[in-house]
């Protein structure tokens, strides 16, 4: 979370970009990265798969950033592929912090954490997320207050910020989590579209401390007003800081680490014509491919499955692909779909598009009917990409 005061963060970059996945199996370099700084900002190291700058941010409203406070665990000759954000034991407020070398725009975002461990306090602790920020226009949050784990009292907090206009305006939702966050890696993440921002964590998403799902509307009831959720593109930041006595707490007495061993964002790049089709009368669903001319050329083909999208599944570079493999990704695979099934695979054209379609007869999904089936659109060559999940159900 950053405060309102702060208005002079560079954006990452003036491009938008694609699907990208990170297990942080590269570190950083050692020379200073080309991306311009502003005031006591600077971006100070490159990662070595250019995705992410590490922050070196001075004098910052309640916590100081350090490059030396960000490694990888290649780097450090331990083992594993983990990103590690340190805040050291007070009482200076010093963090880690890293941003992304490109903006990024609406798509699911979701990121396996290992939360910080602080002991027992309420007034002492850390913060540890990752987001989305835009200065003067808005930010989505997905934070973990290391003092709120160790009382017992574990939660994820979800904020929307609305900055528009320099006025700070907000919604934030506490989930309580069903397990301890610092004992082992968990996913947390969110699915951000024009008219609201879905959370999740684990696959699913839970329900708020008022048990309504933690999703966030255009229009919902803010700090200050109806909050707005943001429309333009933002760049993804990963932090661990402290010293804020109403927020995470005053610096910790040990020191704390957070861990982050995997990072996969994607634009929407599948849609569906239709997110039902009735099993009786039967009719058509048109899946459409759009990522832009850069992936033309690519191979890619489409994956169903009926037995849900969590945990999923990884391809051997580690990007996840969001379903369940099954009978019915087993067929797609293999090329073994129904005739009805057309286009499901191939390249993508010029302009990086492809498409595929179900034309189902009256009565033929008939022995599906009740079933919901998730597909994505899975891009397995040089060009490394999976969409999120779309789903379909077959109407009785």
């Amino acid at each position: 979370m950053l405060p309102a005061l702060v208005l002079a963060l560079p954006q990452a970059g003036p491009a938008v970009s694609g699907p990208y996945f990170d297990d942080f199996r590269t570190g950083f370099t050692d020379q200073p990265a080309p991306v311009p700084g502003s005031g006591a900002w600077q971006a100070v190291h490159e990662a070595e798969n250019g995705l992410w700058f590490k922050v070196q941010w001075g004098e910052w409203a309640w916590c100081d950033y350090f490059a030396d406070h960000v490694w990888t665990t290649g780097e450090a000759g331990e083992p594993g592929s983990e990103l590690v954000l340190r805040v050291p034991a007070g009482p200076a407020s010093e963090g880690g912090h890293i941003l992304a070398a490109s903006d990024s725009w609406f798509g699911s975002y979701r990121a396996r954490i290992l939360a910080p461990r602080t002991g027992v306090s309420a007034t002492h602790g850390t913060v540890a997320g990752f987001f989305l920020y835009r200065d003067l226009h808005g930010e989505i949050d997905v934070e973990i207050l290391s003092g709120e784990q160790a009382l017992g009292a574990g939660a994820v907090r979800f904020t929307v910020h609305d900055t528009r206009g320099g006025i700070m305006n907000n919604r934030s939702l506490r989930v309580p989590l069903p397990f301890a966050a610092w004992e082992g890696f968990h996913e947390f993440g969110f699915d951000w579209y024009p008219d609201r921002v879905e959370f999740f964590v684990d696959g699913s998403i839970p329900l708020d401390d008022q048990g309504q799902p933690a999703v966030i509307l255009e229009g919902d009831a803010g700090f200050r007003g109806p909050i707005r959720i943001p429309a333009l593109p933002m760049p993804v930041m990963f932090n661990h800081w402290t010293g804020n006595p109403g927020w995470g707490g005053l610096p910790p007495s040990v020191e704390a680490e957070m861990r982050v061993d995997r990072f996969w964002h994607a634009p929407f790049f599948l849609t569906a014509s239709s997110p039902e089709i009735p099993a009786s009368s039967g009719g058509v669903v048109d899946w459409s491919v759009a990522l832009g001319p850069d992936y033309a050329g690519e191979p890619w083909l489409l994956l169903g499955s009926a037995s849900g999208t969590w945990p999923g599944q990884s391809l051997s570079s580690g990007l996840p692909v969001w379903i369940q493999p099954d009978l019915w990704t087993r067929r797609l695979l293999s090329g073994d779909a129904s005739p009805w099934l057309t286009g499901g695979q191939g390249v993508l054209d010029a302009q990086g598009e492809a498409g595929a379609r179900l034309d189902a007869p009256p009565g033929l999904l008939l022995p599906l009917a009740g079933l919901r089936f998730d597909f994505v659109a899975l891009l397995p060559g040089a060009g490394q990409a999976s969409s999120p999940p779309v789903p379909l159900s077959i109407l009785p």
